[in-house]
């Protein structure tokens, strides 16, 4: 049985984490999506008849297990027809997102990261970077919820909106912006 997940200990914690939110980092969490979101605009460029929700599922679909760079040039061999290597699930979300976009993403991390791609400010992705400061691996769909909405009332205390709050919990977890 999975233990109990406390949203104010998960606030708690997460305060704690922004706490160290330079200047530097603050400007790092705004740029982080931002850029994600100008590089889905960029495949539909290369493939018009997406659209950024497309693009933006495309790229989340084939986000499991890939850094950041790796993800970004993988979407883009993905969109211009190209052979693309990874877990078959991801490749299998990926083709159909190109018919469904948000829809064909049913996991929450997947669904949550494809709309703050596409340029939903409340969008909270939770990784396993950010289930690290909570001594956890995985989460149910019920946890994940609560975690998230710990994260929306901590982005009201520090002035960024949910999705850039979660990037910066992220950078600073990390140690990186990558």
């Amino acid at each position: 049985m999975r233990s109990t997940i406390d949203g104010s200990v998960v606030e708690s914690r997460y305060d704690s984490i922004l706490a160290g939110l330079t200047p530097e980092i603050r400007t790092a969490a705004v740029a982080w999506y931002r850029d994600a979101e100008r590089f889905a605009e960029s495949l539909t460029i290369v493939r018009p008849e997406w659209t950024v929700e497309i693009a933006a599922s495309v790229m989340s679909a084939l986000s499991p297990r890939e850094r950041w760079e790796s993800n970004k040039a993988k979407a883009l061999t993905f969109a211009r027809g190209g052979i693309v290597r990874g877990l078959g699930m991801n490749l299998l979300n990926a083709r159909n997102a190109t018919r469904e976009g948000f829809a064909a993403l049913r996991g929450p991390k997947t669904a949550a990261f494809a709309r703050a791609i596409a340029g939903d400010p409340n969008a909270v992705v939770i990784d396993t970077w950010m289930l690290k400061p909570l001594d956890k691996r995985s989460v149910t769909p019920t946890q994940y919820g609560i975690i998230a909405s710990a994260v929306v009332r901590c982005a009201a205390r520090v002035e960024l909106t949910p999705r850039e709050t979660q990037a910066a919990i992220w950078i600073i977890a990390r140690g990186a912006a990558e």
